[in-house]
């Protein structure tokens, strides 16, 4: 907060970075570490500003604390960025969370991902073209990452990339999914609607 009224102001990501720091340092350098991943990065379409904000840090962060909270603690909250810096906070104390897990999770979900869409993953499907456009949506992200997550372990990276890559674009055909993530349709209005369904959506018990 001072860096932030006496100098360049930081985005919200880098003082998340301070904060984790200052409480749990060796936490920051395992997201960090998260952040870094090859399979991670690869399906991400950000701008060099963006990752010069940290904002592929923050996206490890949301995954983890999306992953890790219940619907209802998400809706007794009103501001996202403070939920994320509360729970972020929260994991970095827990003595008991489980980090050698969440990591397995964390690269078996990116490294398939990436395998079947690359950096299109987070990107809209359009039917008339049969093909990914655009810019890398946080709807998107939020909505792929919760569901997968949670059944990640029913996901073959060797024999279920095809039926993944269609689960992918059949996503962008669910009203659930398009009607919640317009203009209109802020994080706490979409998610309460998006995380039941993802997680039900990418269920793989083939």
């Amino acid at each position: 907060q001072r860096l932030n009224t006496l100098g360049s102001r930081l985005s919200d990501q880098e003082l998340r970075n301070c904060l984790m720091i200052m409480t749990n340092k060796p936490f920051y350098e395992w997201v960090q570490n998260l952040s870094n991943d090859t399979n991670f990065l690869n399906t991400l379409s950000l701008s060099d500003k963006l990752l010069e904000e940290k904002y592929h840090m923050e996206l490890v962060l949301r995954f983890l604390v999306f992953k890790n909270s219940t619907l209802q603690e998400i809706k007794s909250s009103n501001d996202i960025s403070e939920f994320i810096s509360e729970k972020t906070q929260e994991m970095a104390l827990d003595s008991e969370f489980n980090l050698e897990n969440e990591r397995g999770i964390f690269l078996k979900v990116f490294k398939i991902l990436n395998l079947t869409l690359e950096d299109d993953t987070f990107k809209k499907y359009y039917v008339e073209s049969s093909s990914f456009k655009g810019k890398f949506l946080i709807s998107s992200f939020e909505a792929i990452t919760i569901g997968l997550s949670k059944s990640i372990e029913q996901w073959d990276e060797e024999t279920d990339i095809g039926e993944l890559k269609q689960k992918l674009i059949n996503l962008w055909s669910e009203a659930t999914f398009t009607e919640n993530i317009g203009a209109g349709a802020n994080f706490f209005s979409r998610i309460p609607q998006i995380m039941p369904f993802s997680e039900d959506f990418f269920k793989n018990e083939n």
